[in-house]
C-alpha cells in the first residue's frame, strides 16, 4: 500500500485490495488493519484458519496433523527449524483443485515450492472472522461459489455474519474454487463484473 500510495498515477485515496482464498482472508486483515485501504473483496476466504483446515480431513486425520505439529514444535525448540512439506499437505486439496493446481505447475514449474510445517500453526490461529468487523465503515464485498469444494462456502457465510455494514455477499450457484481465475468459465466472467462493478460503486473516479 505504501508503494502504491507513493506513485503518481495512483489515487492514495482510492486504495482497495482483493485476495482468492487465503488471499482474501489476508485483503479482510489488511483492510481491518489499515485504515488506507478504502474497500476489500475476498474471493472465496477462508474466516477460520482452524475451522477450515480441520475440514479438509476426517476428524481422526485432524487429529494426527494436530499430533504432527506438536512434534515439529518440539523438533524447532531443539534444532530451530521446521520440517519442510508440500503445501498442499497443509491444506488438502479436492480432485478438481488438485488437478488445476498440478496443471499450474506442470506449466509453470518455478511456482512450486515447500513450506516449513509451521505455516500450519499460523493458519489454526488466523481467524480473519474476528477481524472482518473492523473494516466497516468501509465497504466490503464477499464472493465465494457455492460448489467450492476446497474452502467451503460457509466460510463466507460466516465472514458475512461477523462483519458489519456496508457488506455484501454473493454466493455464485455451480462455481468451485478455481472455475473464476480461467477467462473461458462463466465464473471468470460473473466475478470480473462483480468486482468492477462494486468497486466503481464505492470508490468512483474523481
Amino acid at each position: 500500500l505504501t508503494f502504491l500510495a507513493d506513485q503518481p498515477q495512483v489515487n492514495a485515496e482510492r486504495l482497495a485490495v482483493a485476495g482468492l482464498s487465503l488471499g482474501g482472508s489476508n485483503a479482510i486483515a489488511a483492510g481491518a488493519l489499515d485504515p488506507r485501504v478504502g474497500a476489500v473483496v475476498a474471493i472465496e476466504a477462508p474466516g477460520d484458519g482452524e475451522r477450515w483446515l480441520s475440514s479438509l480431513r476426517r476428524h481422526w486425520e485432524w487429529l494426527e496433523f494436530k499430533a504432527r505439529l506438536v512434534e515439529d514444535r518440539a523438533r524447532r525448540v531443539q534444532t530451530g527449524q521446521s520440517t519442510r512439506v508440500d503445501p498442499l499437505e497443509i491444506a488438502l486439496p479436492d480432485p478438481d483443485s488438485r488437478a488445476f493446481l498440478e496443471g499450474v505447475y506442470r506449466e509453470f514449474p518455478e511456482m512450486q515450492c515447500d513450506l516449513p510445517l509451521e505455516t500450519a500453526e499460523a493458519l489454526i490461529e488466523f481467524r480473519p472472522e474476528a477481524l472482518v468487523g473492523q473494516i466497516a465503515p468501509r465497504p466490503l464485498l464477499l464472493i465465494h461459489g457455492d460448489a467450492d469444494r476446497l474452502v467451503p462456502v460457509g466460510e463466507a457465510r460466516s465472514l458475512y455474519a461477523h462483519a458489519s455494514t456496508p457488506r455484501r455477499l454473493e454466493v455464485i450457484p455451480g462455481m468451485s474454487h478455481f472455475d473464476w481465475v480461467m477467462p473461458t468459465s462463466t465464473g471468470f466472467r460473473r466475478v470480473s463484473d462483480l468486482v468492477a462493478g462494486f468497486l466503481r460503486e464505492v470508490l468512483p473516479a474523481q
